[in-house]
């Protein structure tokens, strides 16, 4: 028991284990818990050595040193978060292959609370992936002042929550093994989060996953039937050729979560409301989350600095609205394009069955 007590208090106070390397502050505290250690009595965790002083000087010294490691991102620029499953292959396992509805419906729905907890302007998911594309405004400024660490550790945990959530809150037959991982609360998700120049390359980014989300269902379908050996070199064209004429099966008539993924948006629509003073019925606009397949955003090709508007505006139906954003140069102009392609775009959502979650409220 010595023995690991020494070993312990080596690793504190450094590699040739003496206190003499330490600041002053340190090397007090360090040689408290030494002398309460080695008289077998438990430490308090009071450090009765160092001086209020002293610990102020530790608290500024380590605080600097995070300070070193603190990555910012761009208070003027768009960015996007992506937080992807960690392992998920291991935990998806027992579940349907190559496409189980109940993780793309615990996804779609993490997705949303993410996009509704951020405050993002589109959310995109497809198998075990999430990217929320984000534009910094005067009243939205990225959130805990825009510090990577902090900002991917909120976006992985929350996601980690409402996932484990979501995918337990389906059906599954009784003594089903995937119900069995599904409540075990489990599954856990990584995070990055990097400026972008543009807005268009925000809407480059989404194309760019979602051109791996098509590589990834083909190569997913495929492996329900074949081995990865018999796979091995053959392009997605030759797989879909084998799948087609050896087990008449088609990528074309699986849902289009699992072949393209899921882009959600909030759009302004009238609904009836209660008038609270007069009680009477009037018609009012809320906002509402819609989804739809993420091919929409190559429904204007040649177009891509209007759709990229459509992505990264507030609401899908009013891109032509101005954007409170620092470096935004507004145009008062009203763009009939813009609106056309608005009310175009948009026609092709659907109205999502699952209000996001208030975080804390």
């Amino acid at each position: 028991m010595k023995g690991s007590r020494a070993v312990r208090l080596r690793l504190v106070a450094g590699a040739g284990g003496s206190a003499g390397r330490c600041s002053p502050s340190a090397a007090a505290l360090l040689s408290t818990v030494r002398r309460s250690l080695s008289s077998g009595a438990q430490w308090d965790g009071q450090d009765r050595t160092s001086s209020r002083s002293d610990a102020s000087d530790v608290a500024i010294r380590m605080k600097s040193y995070e300070q070193e490691y603190s990555l910012i991102l761009d208070s003027l620029r768009p960015y996007c978060l992506r937080i992807d499953g960690h392992r998920f292959s291991k935990f998806t396992k027992p579940f349907r292959k190559p496409y189980d509805p109940r993780i793309s419906v615990a996804m779609e729905r993490t997705a949303l609370d993410l996009m509704e907890y951020f405050k993002a302007r589109a959310a995109y998911t497809f198998s075990d992936e999430i990217t929320l594309a984000l534009l910094p405004t005067l009243t939205n400024p990225p959130p805990f002042r825009g510090k990577i660490a902090k900002l991917i550790s909120i976006a992985s945990g929350y996601a980690s929550a409402r996932f484990n959530h979501h995918i337990s809150s389906q059906e599954y037959h009784p003594h089903e093994e995937a119900g069995d991982k599904a409540h075990r609360g489990i599954a856990h998700f990584d995070a990055r989060a990097f400026s972008l120049p543009s807005d268009e390359e925000c809407l480059e980014n989404l194309l760019w996953r979602s051109a791996d989300c098509m590589r990834n269902s083909v190569n997913n379908l495929g492996r329900a039937y074949y081995s990865a050996r018999q796979l091995d070199r053959k392009s997605n064209g030759a797989v879909l050729r084998l799948l087609r004429h050896e087990h008449n099966v088609e990528w074309n008539d699986y849902p289009d979560h699992f072949k393209h993924g899921t882009l959600i948006k909030k759009r302004l629509a009238e609904r009836q409301g209660i008038n609270p003073q007069t009680k009477e019925s009037v018609l009012v606009v809320r906002g509402e989350y819609v989804k739809a397949s993420v091919t929409v955003l190559r429904e204007a090709p040649g177009d891509e600095s209007g759709v990229a508007k459509f992505l990264m505006a507030k609401y899908a139906n009013q891109i032509d609205t101005p954007v409170e954003h620092p470096a935004a140069v507004q145009d008062p102009a009203q763009s009939a394009e813009l609106s056309e392609l608005a009310e175009r775009l948009t026609q092709r959502f659907t109205p999502f069955d699952y209000e996001p979650v208030k975080a804390y409220s």
